[in-house]
């Protein structure tokens, strides 16, 4: 995945300088990457994520995480951990993006052993909710690694967008064939990213707020989005707090033996 390291695109977290901005008619799927790099942090990002999680028979759940994420020689490094409810607290997962393939760990408490996370385990969804380990790089910008081109520009809620086509390595094991995110040509901030099958028909959908984009002092992101998963009918929303960039985390946060212990 390390191509992308659009530094930290965020389909979730497409975080962006207010100066950086694609052209009427960007040339190539290489500068609109190059445009949502440009907004990433300098080097390290942290936040609060409440998943609120309604299934198809109207049951909901919550779950609320401390995330950090942190670029080391274009690559992301992950901690997520789980805050509540009481019985998962503690829980912990480490992502570090690998050439070839990412390494993935969790922490469990009640065992107090790490686990490895393999290629399939990836793919499926967390903890009940509509997303999956892929899918919460999304959060910190991390697009995953394949063929990119350009789509068709499309309007959003008045907002004129260029659509990035990526096709996923053989590497990410992706449930999926190809993501399609539509990007915010004024801001950068990824609008809404649909996950297209074989036949290239969405079975999951991710969309931002556009009512929660706000400035964080030269940065300017969505706090809100929504993941729609249009096979099971489950969906999440998901809101991101207590936002903080650039700080020094510290190596043990992304250490394969002390990340479940640090901050």
């Amino acid at each position: 995945m390390n191509g992308l390291s659009v530094g930290y695109v965020s389909g979730l977290m497409l975080v962006l300088c207010l100066g950086p901005a694609l052209a009427e008619e960007p040339t190539s799927a290489t500068a609109v990457t190059d445009c949502a790099a440009r907004n990433a942090p300098e080097s390290t990002i942290g936040h609060y994520a409440r998943f609120n999680t309604t299934d198809g028979s109207g049951g909901s759940r919550e779950l609320l995480t401390r995330l950090y994420a942190m670029r080391e020689d274009e690559a992301l490094n992950l901690n997520l951990r789980i805050v509540e409810p009481l019985n998962l607290a503690g829980t912990t997962y480490l992502i570090r993006e690998k050439p070839d393939q990412d390494d993935m760990r969790v922490y469990i408490p009640a065992l107090r052993k790490v686990r490895r996370v393999t290629g399939n385990m990836a793919a499926t969804d967390l903890w009940g909710t509509s997303f999956s380990y892929l899918d919460i790089k999304l959060l910190f910008g991390a697009f995953i690694d394949g063929e990119r081109e350009l789509g068709p520009d499309e309007t959003i809620s008045g907002r004129p967008t260029v659509k990035l086509l990526i096709r996923p390595s053989d590497t990410e094991g992706a449930p999926f064939e190809r993501l399609a995110a539509a990007i915010d040509k004024e801001t950068c901030v990824i609008l809404a990213i649909d996950f297209l099958d074989v036949e290239s028909q969405p079975v999951k959908r991710l969309t931002a707020s556009l009512d929660s984009i706000q400035s964080f002092d030269e940065r300017m992101l969505a706090t809100r989005y929504r993941m729609d998963d249009l096979l099971s009918g489950v969906t999440t929303d998901v809101e991101l707090s207590k936002l903080e960039f650039d700080e020094d985390l510290g190596r043990a946060v992304f250490n394969t033996r002390g990340f479940a212990d640090a901050r």
